[in-house]
């Protein structure tokens, strides 16, 4: 299973920047950052989310994070390509994770089928 997830992360993470930004991902990263700066004092007009403020942020600011610091860093990557590998990164990690929890209630079998 972590063979699997690993070797998943290792395709991930090559072909991270070979595809463009999704329709959605301009508004999901403007709320990652909007979400961080509200922690500064500087409070964003949540209306103008949508349906997008009903759900937690989060994510949305780890990447806002992730991006700041490869600027900072000077890794030379697009915004788009930082949150694409971090998206990959997260990926298995969560299924892991999710593996894991299912062991601990569930036969191996059963928990690797979940």
């Amino acid at each position: 299973m972590v063979l699997a997830c690993f070797l998943a992360l290792a395709i991930g993470v090559s072909v991270a920047s070979d595809f463009g930004q999704s329709w959605d991902e301009e508004g999901d990263s403007a709320y990652g950052a909007d979400a961080l700066s509200s922690y500064r004092g500087v409070g964003p007009d949540w209306q103008a989310y949508n349906k997008r403020k009903f759900y937690g942020p989060a994510h949305f600011m780890l990447q806002a994070l992730a991006v700041d610091s490869s600027e900072k860093g000077g890794t030379g990557w697009s915004d788009t390509r930082v949150r694409h590998t971090l998206n990959f990164l997260i990926f298995p990690i969560a299924v892991l994770s999710f593996h894991y929890i299912a062991r601990a209630r569930v036969s191996r079998p059963a928990a690797l089928g979940a």
